[in-house]
């Protein structure tokens, strides 16, 4: 349904660049000095028990592409090779994160990378990219896909796939674009919310993640993947964050799921990302600048608090790509 999407965006890509050629070199600068070691990216500045995950480097090549960066891409398909690709029987499984000891993939993020991986081989005229994607979707397709229905991980020791799947992980425009059974896509396709989604799809089930609160991140994501799927919005959930946004000016990081009340105060620069990017492609660019404008008054600056996640999706919206 969706095919044609990820082709616009490759080719749309290099001619995409930087209003400001300080925003650029302050983003990289900033992630060299305050979350960068030896070339590895780690989750937080100066954390006691520091991750370095493969979804930090998915997230940054993802940023690293309309800017126009190639060797800093460059850079990362080097550590991606080095560090978190394993060869094992014909597959090239991805570290979820840095160990010796991890043998899972995650498949959020082997498609984000794989996305980028498609998407640069276009805008960087390299060629290797695509084939390393390629290779990446053939051991999702082979490993993480099991009965028709996507998984959330795969341990390459044991030959295992986990049982569940979390609907956030969908990567709709790319899956389509490589062509995976549509059956991939039937637990989107039955899908609904009241106004919160289910989390999880298990056995043939949607499960909660939580019975007693939501986390915007996820329903967000569910919520673009729903509409790249089906080609309209959610309407329970849309409803939702209309009115959330009408009475409350604000979108809080976590909801009650009994009272669709926000549980805390606290808000979310990435569920800010995310929502500026659903109304964006559900045609309410009303709704889109209101959440840009809450995004650019949060400050994501301070590496020793602020996740890499959080501070990365921020400028990955601020340079217009997804």
């Amino acid at each position: 349904m969706k095919k044609n999407l990820l082709i616009l965006i490759i080719l749309l890509l290099p001619l995409v660049s930087c209003d400001d050629g300080v925003l650029c070199d302050r983003v990289q600068l900033h992630t060299e000095t305050y979350y960068m070691t030896d070339g590895l990216i780690l989750n937080f500045q100066n954390a006691q028990n520091p991750e370095i995950l493969s979804e930090s480097i998915g997230l940054y090549m993802q940023y690293l592409i309309p800017v126009g960066d190639s060797a800093r891409f460059a850079e990362q398909v080097r550590v991606l090779r080095e560090h978190f690709i394993v060869n094992e029987g014909g597959y090239s499984f991805i570290r979820w994160k840095l160990g010796e000891d991890i043998t899972v993939s995650a498949v959020i993020d082997d498609l984000r990378i794989a996305e980028a991986l498609t998407t640069a081989a276009v805008a960087f005229r390299e060629p290797y990219y695509r084939q390393l994607a390629e290779e990446i979707i053939r051991t999702v397709k082979s490993t993480m896909i099991v009965d028709g229905t996507p998984r959330d991980f795969f341990d390459w020791q044991y030959g295992i796939a986990f049982s569940e799947f979390f609907l956030s992980y969908y990567n709709v425009p790319l899956m389509e674009y490589f062509n995976f059974p549509d059956s991939v896509f039937a637990p989107l396709e039955s899908l609904t919310a009241s106004p919160f989604f289910p989390e999880r799809f298990v056995n043939g089930e949607f499960l909660l993640s939580d019975a007693a609160e939501v986390n915007m991140i996820d329903q967000s994501l569910i919520a673009i993947a729903y509409f790249e799927r089906m080609g309209y919005a959610e309407p329970n959930f849309h409803a939702f964050l209309e009115e959330r946004f009408r009475e409350d000016g604000v979108i809080f990081a976590r909801y009650c799921r009994d009272t669709a009340r926000n549980s805390n105060e606290n808000q979310s620069s990435a569920v800010y990302a995310f929502l500026i990017r659903y109304f964006e492609i559900t045609g309410q660019a009303g709704f889109a600048e209101k959440a840009r404008g809450l995004l650019e008054g949060m400050d994501t600056g301070d590496a020793v608090s602020t996740h890499f996640f959080d501070f990365i999706n921020r400028e990955i919206v601020r340079v217009g790509c997804f």
